[in-house]
């Protein structure tokens, strides 16, 4: 319970929504990405530096929580702002990869799907729309959607049906839930069972609505910002891309790894998305001792 060595950390401006977490300059160590109420856009890195480039004014409040996609080391930070706008901004140059006018402000986290036909990037604005993006900025075929009130909190990713399609939920200002797939088509098909359940806050509430509908699957971004840890971290082709052994995907295979791969064995539920392809040494589907071993024993042999 005791502060971390440099926190609080004086920012001298208001901050009224979450932080993202990344690796941003690749040495082992998350780094904090936030907006806040002077309009500026801010990665300071985990030396208690702001990165370069940073901070990056926006034009009004940003109130959003930011993510970050990792296409393959790129990193691009997504947020939405107060002046009806979603950004991508690309770390590497703290340049403005693209901009989406909405019609209106820009409160939700951005969310992800990585399909057959590439990176799809979803969020919504107080306009009622839900957008679609592909990694360019460019809308995906049928999108923006109208869900009749401002989109809230942040659309989730899932195959609620077990159809092979995936599906999208939002919620809206007027106390809606909608659920539609990618391309569109709402859905209406609440009757089976053994399934999903969606779970949404409202101003009063906690509201659990049960998805009549067998086997759905849940392994996509069907969380807020991803998963419990809330870093709002999404990857890039992580079974296609991940170096097996590189558990923090620093691109050496060391002693961290053995020893962050031995914290997953004793609690599993510290795994990231991200880890699981690198921890399954031997590709059995679980994650145990055996791959510490094998983790190990490439290690020493690489000296």
């Amino acid at each position: 319970g005791s502060d971390v060595s440099g926190f609080p950390y004086d920012l001298s401006e208001k901050v009224k929504a979450g932080v993202a977490l990344a690796d941003m300059n690749e040495n082992g160590i998350d780094d904090i990405i936030f907006g806040a109420d002077d309009d500026n856009l801010y990665v300071l890195l985990d030396d208690l530096t702001i990165a370069p480039g940073f901070p990056i004014d926006l034009g009004n409040n940003i109130q959003s929580e930011p993510s970050v996609l990792d296409v393959i080391g790129e990193k691009i930070i997504l947020t939405g702002c107060k002046n009806d706008n979603f950004y991508a901004i690309n770390y590497n140059d703290a340049s403005i990869r693209f901009v989406i006018p909405t019609g209106d402000d820009v409160f939700t986290s951005a969310a992800y799907y990585e399909g057959q036909n590439g990176l799809n990037i979803y969020f919504g604005s107080d306009d009622g729309n839900v957008y679609g993006l592909d990694v360019n900025g460019n809308a995906l075929d049928g999108f923006p959607i109208n869900i009749s009130g401002g989109v809230v909190g942040s659309i989730v990713v899932s195959d609620l049906d077990n159809n092979g399609i995936v599906d999208l939920v939002a919620a809206n200002s007027l106390g809606q839930l909608h659920a539609f797939d990618i391309y569109g088509a709402p859905f209406v098909d609440f009757d089976l069972d053994n399934d999903l359940e969606i779970v949404c806050g409202s101003t009063g509430d906690v509201v659990m609505v049960d998805v009549k509908n067998q086997d759905g699957d849940n392994s996509y971004w069907s969380m807020y910002k991803g998963g419990e840890r809330r870093s709002g971290l999404y990857i890039s082709g992580n079974e296609s891309f991940c170096t097996s052994g590189d558990i923090n995907a620093d691109s050496i295979v060391n002693i961290l790894d053995i020893v962050r791969l031995v914290n997953i064995v004793i609690d599993p539920t510290i795994m990231l998305p991200e880890e699981e392809c690198a921890a399954d040494l031997n590709s059995d589907g679980i994650i145990n001792i055996l791959d510490i071993v094998t983790l190990v024993n490439i290690v020493i042999s690489n000296g």
